[in-house]
């Protein structure tokens, strides 16, 4: 209860106090989004779409979109990733992934835009060249590939027209409505499953990392308090640790969003992703874009923790 004669500075400072724990969370996560959301929009990119390195992605990326290509939604990203930080020690890793789905699916295709619109044009020309030499009109397969020229026609054609002043402005909306148009409202839900499943594994290996790694850096240390360098190194390692195993399930999950969202009129699952990338690059086609993650995990979670801590 609030003491009526307490001097307005008191006040902010219990105010400050009373919150620090959401302060402190939000704090790390704007800090993490700002410094790590290039590295995360490279790995989005490594993964869906064949690059030979990460500077091959990196030089491409800057050279076809500039720096910016880099932020891309990164109001979006800031508001996804402030929010599963901040709820984090209070509800599971399974509990975020049906809150921020919808947000997660956004960021995938604001980071891929160019690249599946590019993506749909090529696919475009094959269906083009492959029906010209069909001689069978009424053929299922004639008719199968004329279906699925039409729609995505339709698809590039409704991107074009979208006027550049306000998709600049409103990007995340528009991001929004193209979903919606295409799968429904519960397509803002798409990869629900093994969201849930990545961020539940996530999240238990996350937490359950760093305070082990706490407990052994101050025996190690030999010293009751931790420090801001037990904070540091325990935090890189949770997160290293925590991508290493789980970056098989982000793969899936990004390759069949965005495979989602550059066809839309075409089914979709999990085991059919999977199938593909072991077919393309075997047990290493998994771990396919994880250098990036893994530069940015230690020095981002080093950070989340340190900034959250003290």
């Amino acid at each position: 209860m609030h003491n009526p004669h307490m001097h307005p500075t008191d006040r902010k400072k219990e105010l400050l106090y009373n919150n620090r724990i959401w302060i402190a969370a939000s704090s790390a996560a704007i800090c993490g989004v700002v410094a790590g959301y290039p590295f995360d929009s490279i790995k989005t990119r490594m993964q869906t779409y064949q690059y030979s390195s990460l500077w091959s992605c990196l030089k491409d990326t800057i050279k076809e979109e500039g720096f910016a290509g880099l932020y891309r939604v990164n109001q979006n990203s800031l508001t996804y990733i402030t929010f599963s930080s901040t709820i984090a020690g209070g509800i599971s890793g399974s509990a975020i992934a049906t809150f921020t789905c919808p947000l997660e699916l956004v960021k995938i295709q604001m980071q891929l835009s160019e690249l599946i619109n590019k993506e749909r044009l090529k696919t475009i020309d094959v269906l083009k060249a492959e029906i010209f030499k069909m001689q069978n009109v009424t053929s299922s397969s004639y008719q199968k590939r004329l279906a699925s020229l039409r729609n995505l026609e339709n698809i590039v054609e409704l991107s074009k027209n979208t006027n550049p002043e306000q998709s600049s402005r409103f990007r995340n909306l528009n991001s929004i409505k193209s979903i919606i148009r295409s799968h429904g409202p519960l397509g803002l839900y798409s990869g629900i499953s093994i969201n849930l499943l990545r961020d539940f594994l996530g999240s238990g290996i996350y937490f359950g990392t760093y305070e082990t790694s706490k407990l052994l850096l101050k025996r190690v240390m030999k010293s009751n308090d931790s420090s801001p360098i037990t904070h540091m190194i325990a935090g890189g390692i949770c997160g290293v640790f925590a991508w290493i195993v789980i970056f098989p399930i982000d793969l899936i999950k990004s390759q069949y969003q965005k495979n989602l969202l550059a066809y839309p009129g075409n089914k979709q699952n999990y085991f059919e992703c999977l199938r593909r990338i072991y077919a393309s690059g075997g047990l290493k086609g998994f771990y396919r874009g994880i250098s990036v993650t893994l530069i940015r995990a230690f020095p981002l979670h080093a950070l989340n923790f340190t900034i959250y801590e003290y």
